[in-house]
């Protein structure tokens, strides 16, 4: 088939496309590899195969987008992209020689992608302005959960080298997005456009779904009239990217290149097939209406010479009218009016026929619009993909996000097409992974529901994710439990290990900041004015203080890194009983030996590992040489003791355990140590002898006097965190006979500042029903009801005695229909509407010159009145009868 060409200005003769051979087999990899990394989007991808010059087809079954259109449509539509045999300048399928290709892909600075088909043959993809690349190659490549940027090597930048600044920040911190456009734009401005576009290769390697910068560098492109390397673009990104702005900008482009008035039928041809593949993909999106739109008109304009043609023209028109009117778009009732008119001004007769088939259509997507659009309007859909910063206000876009698949999910439009079903679900998945890009909880989710249809596709689509978030715990946990499930041990254990990479290397980048902080900050000493104390004592001389800017720095990096290593640990915990279910005891050993020697690991993993030994191999023995082992490290870690304390205990070892106990506690300060005198208070009390917790009991009232001898006797007598006594002696009020706790002084930004976070605990905390509220502060029994009612009298007599017979107001208990309306309202922050001012509505009320309320009048009086005004006015009386 040939095609029309792109430019008028061409007129050389095109070289003949060979087929491609699929003989050569790659082997399947669990993660993204890095020569491929640059196709980290062939979860959206389709496996296109060239099978003659100039035409593209592609297996509707074999497709793994969300969008799956006919061979014919996609025959159709591709040659848009493709010039005839006689446009080899102009061409997206270039048949070069070998050295020609090596040219091109170096200019290009791009890595030749390669699909992974189902039954594991290398497709190389076509459109493509590169040579297929050796097999052998892509299977030789390792994988990797995300691209390596290269290093920048650590030297002083001057000040006017703008370029080498930012260099330094994008290798400082990837997702850096000004750095990346500022940088783009320097290159631009100082017209290096070869940097230019390595710049944007590196950066849509990492992030293939910004459909902003793939914009921006098709339009660097076509700025310098270099229309090959913006169809080679095209092809990379058009059916991955749903961006809306992008496929606008494609048609926008193909309508330049193909002049209706110079091009005849051949170029509204490409036009037409444009406009179909565009509406194949993105035509299900509230916002497309107006393309719809364009698309019509372009249709209606097409001048028909014959009958047949104008009968042609007229069928094509109602059909993309009755699918544009079952689509919730967001200018479906204009469309529909446009519909009716077109219907009547062929036959009224008819018009009524095809009207009325097509009115619950209609009526169903008119109806859920309106809910759409309340999804859709709160959603940030334009622009780069944002980092998560898990605010109040972040989580709300998750959510958001959530609802609008479940909405689609749910079918409110009532589609008997399970694939039309199947592609508003897939469209708006695509669209929260572009907009949510480093969101796990958004990966997780779609992968989930797309396990449900597409298995492989839902691989794909993880893979992607974890390339996105190559820390992501919630990711790699969910991809090394499927690969578990489709028995692919290596699989597995490259995912684990992926992910303990990344973290190690995130403390990595973490420990470098903390020493370039370090040394930004210096560790000299200030020197301040002694104290007459201080003069006393040192006699005159001042007195160094430590650097609080460096103690900040110090407390804020060591927290990251403690909750790194912590993470980390984690993972090796999970990589360690997962080899133990897929492999057996003893590589799960081989797991832990590892681990124990990485770098920054905390004590979950000697507490794993001796459990494991104990629960599956049955030799308490071994468990408890483990633990042991850990005490080397983490034996004034009281978290671990503890665990080594219950291990103890279950095992009937009181000896050891009285032991443990007692050679730990030497080591913590008393307030390291009270979750062991908890525990071992607990233990004593329930299985041991009195005699023992009584002198325990002593031990711990010298430690924590704070704590008083109520409190403990009430503790000896609880079971199962049941406190009986509280409850039936002291009224359930537990919390008001704990001992206050001692009051620390601090200034007033102090006390502004605790104040603020204590009110924004309450505001993410999660609320409650006004109910249970005003239940808790009034009691839930009468019972308590009373005994907080005599207690509020004597509070009340009491402070009556002492501020000389002041009498303080109760709250009165709210009568029954009150508690009932307050019980069926919402919580006060799910309000979204508009809020008022009170201050500024009181002051408007009290301002505002109203005219005074009429007189009334009794019947008398009524008449009385009457009659003097008709008298005033000179109105004769009314005439009585009779």
């Amino acid at each position: 088939m040939s095609s029309p060409p792109y430019s008028p200005s061409h007129a050389t003769e095109e070289p003949e496309v060979p087929t491609t051979s699929n003989e050569a087999s790659v082997e399947e990899s669990p993660l993204p590899s890095a020569q491929g990394e640059v196709d980290q989007i062939s979860a959206v991808n389709p496996q296109i195969q060239t099978l003659s010059s100039g035409a593209v087809h592609m297996s509707e079954s074999e497709r793994p987008g969300p969008h799956r259109i006919s061979s014919t449509a996609v025959e159709r539509a591709t040659p848009a992209l493709a010039p005839t045999e006689a446009q080899p300048g102009s061409s997206l399928v270039l048949e070069l020689d070998s050295e020609a290709d090596e040219e091109q892909a170096q200019a290009l600075q791009y890595v030749p992608e390669v699909l992974i088909t189902s039954d594991d043959q290398a497709v190389p993809p076509a459109l493509s302005s590169i040579a297929e690349p050796e097999s052998s190659a892509i299977a030789a490549a390792p994988a990797s959960t995300s691209p390596v940027l290269p290093k920048i090597p650590k030297r002083k930048r001057l000040a006017n080298d703008h370029i080498g600044q930012l260099q330094d920040r994008i290798a400082a911190d990837p997702k850096d997005f000004d750095a990346w456009k500022s940088l783009i734009e320097e290159q631009d401005e100082k017209e290096k456009f070869d940097d230019a576009r390595e710049t944007y290769e590196r950066f849509l390697k990492l992030y293939p779904l910004a459909g902003p910068m793939w914009i921006s560098y098709l339009k660097m492109e076509l700025a310098q009239d270099d229309h090959v390397r913006a169809q080679t673009i095209f092809t990379k990104c058009l059916r991955s990217v749903l961006d809306l702005d992008l496929w606008r900008f494609y048609l926008d482009y193909v309508r330049r290149v193909n002049n209706v008035l110079t091009g005849g039928a051949q170029a509204r041809m490409i036009i037409s097939q444009a406009y179909e593949f565009v509406l194949s993909n993105i035509g299900m999106d509230y916002e497309s209406g107006p393309i719809w739109k364009e698309y019509l008109d372009f249709i209606k304009s097409g001048e028909a010479t014959t009958s047949w043609e104008e009968s042609q023209k007229m069928d094509h028109t109602r059909k993309t009218y009755q699918r544009a009117i079952g689509i919730p778009l967001s200018n479906i009732e204009q469309l529909w009016r446009e519909y009716d008119q077109f219907e009547n001004a062929i036959n009224r007769t008819t018009a009524r026929k095809f009207l009325a088939e097509r009115s619950p259509s209609y009526m169903t997507a008119r109806s859920s619009l309106k809910e759409l659009r309340s999804i859709i309007d709160s959603l940030d859909r334009k622009g780069l993909p944002k980092r998560p910063t898990f605010t109040k206000q972040d989580c709300e876009r998750v959510e958001a996000w959530k609802k609008w698949i479940a909405w689609e999910r749910s079918d409110p439009l009532v589609l008997e097409d399970a694939e039309a079903l199947k592609s508003r679900v897939m469209y708006a998945c695509q669209r929260a992974m572009m907009s949510m890009y480093f969101y796990p909880e958004i990966w997780f989710s779609v992968v989930e529901y797309v396990m449900t249809v597409d298995e492989q596709m839902a691989l794909e689509f993880l893979k992607t994710g974890m390339v996105a978030n190559a820390s992501s715990l919630l990711l790699h946990f969910q991809f090394a439990e499927i690969e578990e499930l489709r028995c692919r041990p290596e699989n597995v254990k490259q995912t684990f290990q992926s992910l303990v990479d990344s973290l190690q290397g995130e403390m990595e980048r973490v420990q470098r900041e903390w020493d370039e902080a370090k040394a930004d900050a210096g560790d000299a000493k200030v020197e301040e004015e002694p104290t007459l104390e201080d003069e006393e004592e040192n006699e005159g001389v001042k007195v160094a203080k430590p650097n609080k800017r460096l103690e900040a720095i110090n407390r804020k990096y060591k927290t990251q890194i403690d909750t790194l290593a912590r993470e980390s640990s984690i993972v090796w915990v999970m990589f360690l009983r997962t080899t133990r279910r897929i492999e057996g005891l003893k590589p799960a050993r081989q797991v832990f030996t590892r681990a124990r020697k990485a770098p920054n690991q905390t004590y979950e993993v000697f507490v794993a590992s001796a459990l494991m030994e104990y629960h599956w191999n049955k030799e308490p023995g071994v468990a408890v040489k483990i633990f042991e082992l850990g005490m080397k490290a983490y034996s004034e870690n009281a978290h671990f003791v503890l665990q080594y304390l219950k291990f103890l205990r279950n095992i009937n070892d009181e000896t050891n355990a009285r032991a443990l106990f007692e050679r730990t506690i030497t080591k913590l300060s008393p307030e390291a140590a009270l979750p062991l005198y908890e525990h071992f208070y607990n233990y004593e009390s329930n299985y041991g002898d009195l005699s023992a917790a009584l002198k325990l009991d002593a031990r711990m009232a010298e430690l924590y006097p704070q704590r008083t001898s109520l409190e403990r006797f009430r503790t000896r007598y609880s079971y199962l965190d049941f406190d009986a006594i509280a409850e039936h002696d002291l009224g359930g009020n537990v919390e008001s006979k704990k001992p206050a706790q001692p009051v620390k002084e601090v200034d007033s930004d102090a006390d502004e500042s605790a104040a603020e976070s204590d009110d924004d605990r309450y505001r993410s905390a999660p609320t409650k029903s006004a109910v249970s509220r005003l239940r808790e502060e009034e009691g839930a029994s009468p019972r308590k009801n009373d005994r907080k009612k005599d207690k509020r009298d004597r509070d009340r007599d009491g402070e009556k005695a002492s501020s000389g017979g002041t009498k303080r107001k109760e709250a009165l208990p709210l009568p029954d229909p009150l508690m009932y309306l307050l019980s069926v309202l919402p919580p006060a922050d799910m309000y979204q509407g508009a809020l008022f001012k009170v201050d500024e509505l009181i002051r408007l009320l009290q301002e505002a010159n109203l005219p005074p309320p009429p007189m009334r009048y009794d019947d008398g009086e009524a008449a009385k009145r009457q009659r003097m005004d008709d008298d005033y006015r000179g109105t004769p009386p009314p005439r009585r009868r009779g």
